[in-house]
């Protein structure tokens, strides 16, 4: 069987969401990579760069721009502070950070895409928490028994 290749080269980033979930069907990809189409997440990571953090929806994207990595978040790592933080699952977030993002009723939770029920600011609120609580973290001393901590937290969805 022969088969034809063909390269789209779309510009618009919404139209192009939209062939890269159409289309991509032979390749595994994370579920927080297939989710990183949806128009929620183009308005988190536009929302988040008015507050100076990078929302990695395609991943390592900012990392390759060389973007500082304390200033980097990805979806799975959002999802997860929010189901700690807000939806006050520290147990779930931890224990199965990517299980949220696939389940679709878990996911809606967390990514709803609806202003009245979850806005933007919540999400940068979580952001900046995260970071003041990893700054905290990291500024420990280095004994034993905060390190295991610090390492809990800082390593936590990374």
């Amino acid at each position: 069987m022969l088969r034809s290749k063909c390269v789209i080269n779309e510009t618009d980033p919404v139209k192009r969401d939209k062939i890269i979930r159409a289309t991509n069907r032979q390749t595994s990809i994370t579920s927080s990579s297939f989710r990183a189409t949806e128009p929620v997440h183009r308005e988190i990571e536009d929302y988040l760069l008015t507050l100076g953090y990078y929302y990695d929806r395609r991943k390592n994207a900012y990392k390759r721009e060389g973007k500082p990595a304390d200033k980097i978040i990805s979806i799975d790592r959002l999802a997860q502070a929010v189901l700690a933080i807000l939806k006050q699952e520290p147990h779930t977030a931890r224990a199965r950070p990517t299980t949220a993002i696939k389940d679709k009723r878990d996911y809606k939770r967390i990514f709803s895409g609806k202003k009245t029920q979850q806005p933007l600011e919540m999400y940068g609120v979580i952001v900046q928490m995260l970071n003041a609580i990893e700054q905290y973290f990291r500024a420990l001393p280095s004994q034993q028994e905060e390190r295991v901590y610090r390492n809990k937290w800082c390593s936590a969805g990374r």
